[in-house]
């Protein structure tokens, strides 16, 4: 684990996981942002160290979980059935791939409600700044 943080931290300049001067860790929305970002070198440096045989899978939840972040944290209006079947598919990839990954109680209410959300509470809207819980989600995916 230390290495791939110290790798994640080296390539990237993003420190994940570590302690911070006020009481919490450094795996803050906005590092989940970066680490999710199109651009980011963060799903490289994890690919570089994961088993061959998990490297398509964890290389597409990067991709779908960076889309539902970004979607969640737009402001346009949005095909909610088309966003909850990119929820739901990502939920199963990661229970049928991934069996041993402890879906969190956050990341589950992103991919189990969220379209919900987005469809009956914002009238098809992403939420834009109305919440961090969107990009905060995936802080214990980037430990």
């Amino acid at each position: 684990m230390i290495f791939v943080r110290n790798l994640i931290e080296e390539k990237t300049g993003m420190r994940i996981d570590q302690p911070n001067g006020s009481g919490g860790t450094s795996s803050t929305g906005s590092v989940a942002r970066r680490a999710f970002s199109c651009d980011s070198k963060y799903i490289e440096c994890v690919l570089s160290v994961v088993e061959t045989e998990h490297k398509e899978t964890l290389s597409k939840l990067h991709t779908h979980l960076s889309a539902i972040l970004r979607i969640i944290n737009s402001d346009r209006i949005i095909n909610t059935e088309v966003f909850g079947d990119l929820c739901t598919d990502t939920y199963l990839l990661i229970v049928d791939s991934l069996p041993w990954v402890s879906i969190t109680p956050t990341l589950h209410r992103v991919l189990a409600h969220s379209e919900e959300i987005l469809k009956e509470f914002n009238l098809g809207r992403g939420l834009k700044s109305f919440s961090e819980e969107g990009s905060e989600v995936c802080n214990k995916l980037l430990r």
